[in-house]
């Protein structure tokens, strides 16, 4: 009876949540596995960045001193060759790094497989693909007048083409999201079938042969669900942009609208949906130029110098140029004392690359993983100080993204909007620097605040994968946690802890740089005392399911021994 009442009293949240499997910390112990995965494709971004940024800058025919084919040109064609691939290629960058990262024993097959589940992915949702094939007739554009500024969409589909450069362009892209979905099926077939076995005459394709093959054929029924459902989201984006150009057509709204656009922008950031509410912003949305000419987009009709350009583009200075500095500074001075330096070894350059070229992925996307709440709040910060300066009047663009460097090439074009402004002093582009400097201190005193109050483990502040896979623990160095021990008390030490764990009891086995991390069945079972008798530094329990075993720098060979182990016996079991 009493069981009963206590099953009645559960709520109905806690039931969906036991379900779901994001109870008892399991969700973002879960997400740490996640963030750890996603740093393998996100390291290689901060670099290209740089690369990219300033090769395109000296690319860039209308500034002095640059003319096509000089030297300085060709510099830059070869700094832009060395960051583009990068950029060109996130989804498959992405797809290849969660597959290795999620994979239980980090295969270079899963990778292999994930690269190509991507491409795969990617593939069949290029034009004339699955998703043409359901919508090429479906919302055709019909031009209303021959001054249309839309009339290169005659004849289109809505939901698959967007206007760029004045031509219609088959815009279905579903970004980074296709290469985390194809890296996430990878990894997910790889831990389930990577010991598959087969009938004599298909042996060929067994074991770990076979991932590549499923993770391919997965992406088929995968890519029709995005082809009936991302066109009409792409299509609910454009329609909201469609609204934000209406209501921004005075100072007082443009607060409003650089409030909403932003807000937006930087929650769609985590799908990579934020290039389809922006691709109709910034190259679709009409202008007329004073000659009675249009020009399509709002990074086009600024470098035009066409007034009132720049509102969707002005909102994104402020996180950039000071927020990201600001957020940056309160995770280094809340981390551990001991952990600062190695916390800032790690954030100051990474700061300063996203800072000056405009990149965020590399800040951004950790940041989410390691703590949500941060994003969620940085978001809403990032919104109000981008808004203020559109309220004020200021008007700014870039030709790659809202860094410092773009701020400084747009600063002529700004000056010039300002000075046709109705309150010129107000409007003026310098304003912008002010703003990052007040945007970067309330982003330290909130964050240091939060992170503090609600005790959240950012990096060098405790079990946090993203400060683990970076850093030793500066700590265990001075107790001695880097002396390695001998390959035969490796091998013997996981040994030991594959009998102590129980076998069947294991899940998955990682590491970072000095702890054995384990997902288990039940840690319950796990005799303490027995764990402490054995060479290490010390053990942790996580929850239900989780156990850290400190072991020092020779952790990864303890690691590898005990996968092999771990490997050797699930052979076993098939064969049985």
């Amino acid at each position: 009876m009493k069981n009963q009442q206590e099953q009645k009293n559960v709520s109905p949240l806690k039931v969906f949540r036991d379900k779901l499997g994001i109870s008892n910390g399991r969700f973002f112990t879960r997400l740490q596995f996640l963030g750890k995965a996603m740093l393998f494709p996100i390291i290689v971004l901060p670099l290209a960045a740089i690369f990219l940024r300033f090769g395109t800058l000296m690319t860039d025919t209308s500034l002095k001193g640059i003319t096509e084919n000089n030297a300085i040109w060709y510099i830059g064609k070869i700094l832009t060759a060395i960051g583009q691939p990068a950029f060109d290629n996130l989804h498959i960058i992405f797809g290849i790094g969660l597959a290795f990262g999620l994979a239980n024993d980090h295969r270079g097959e899963a990778a292999l497989a994930g690269a190509m589940a991507s491409w795969v992915l990617a593939s069949l949702l290029t034009e004339n693909s699955f998703a043409s094939l359901f919508y090429n007739k479906v919302l055709i554009y019909h031009s209303t007048s021959t001054d249309d500024p839309l009339k290169a969409l005659e004849g289109y589909s809505q939901l698959l083409y967007m206007i760029k450069n004045n031509q219609a362009i088959y815009a279905l892209n579903i970004g980074v999201l296709g290469g985390l979905v194809a890296g996430g099926f990878t990894a997910w077939s790889y831990n389930k079938w990577h010991t598959i076995k087969m009938p004599a005459y298909l042996s060929f394709i067994e074991g770990r042969r076979f991932i590549p093959l499923i993770s391919i054929l997965l992406m088929v029924p995968t890519s029709l669900f995005f082809a009936i459902i991302w066109p009409w989201v792409q299509f609910a984006l454009v329609k909201f942009g469609v609204v934000l150009t209406q209501w921004g057509t005075n100072n007082a709204a443009a607060f409003g609208v650089s409030f909403i656009h932003t807000l937006f922008k930087s929650i769609l950031v985590l799908f990579g949906l934020h290039n389809v509410l922006n691709t109709f912003l910034w190259f679709q949305l009409p202008f007329t130029n004073v000659d009675g000419s249009v020009i399509n987009g709002d990074i086009p009709a600024f470098t035009a110098g066409i007034k009132g350009s720049g509102l969707f583009q002005v909102g994104s200075f402020a996180e950039i140029m000071g927020g990201y500095w600001g957020l940056s500074l309160a995770i280094i001075f809340c981390a551990k004392k001991e952990n600062r330096k190695e916390v800032a070894s790690l954030m100051l350059p990474l700061t300063l690359a996203c800072s000056l070229t405009g990149v965020g992925e590399p800040l951004i996307l950790p940041i989410w993983y390691a703590s949500p709440l941060i994003y969620l709040v940085q978001s809403l910060l990032n919104s109000v100080f981008g808004a203020i300066p559109a309220a004020m009047g200021v008007r700014a663009g870039f030709a790659f993204s809202a860094g410092w460097v773009d701020f400084v090439l747009s600063i002529p074009t700004s000056w010039k909007m300002a000075s046709s402004s109705s309150i010129p002093w107000l409007a003026n582009p310098l304003w912008l620097i002010p703003n990052a400097i007040l945007t970067s201190l309330a982003y330290f005193g909130v964050f240091s605040l939060l992170i503090r109050y609600k005790d959240l483990k950012t990096l060098g502040r405790g079990e946090n994968e993203f400060d683990q896979l970076q850093t030793s623990d500066k700590n265990e160095k001075s107790l001695g946690y880097t002396k390695k021990l001998p390959i035969t008390s490796q091998d013997t030490l996981a040994s030991n802890l594959f009998r102590l764990l129980k076998e069947d009891n294991i899940v998955k086995v990682d590491n970072c740089a000095t702890r054995l991390r384990l997902e288990l069945k039940d840690n319950s079972i796990i005799d303490d005392q027995e764990i402490s008798k054995l060479k290490i530094y010390g053990f942790k329990k996580s929850g239900p399911n989780y156990l850290q075993i400190i072991i020092g720098s020779g952790v990864q060979e303890v690691s590898d021994e005990l996968n092999s182990l771990l490997r050797e016996k699930n052979k076993q079991d098939v064969n049985r």
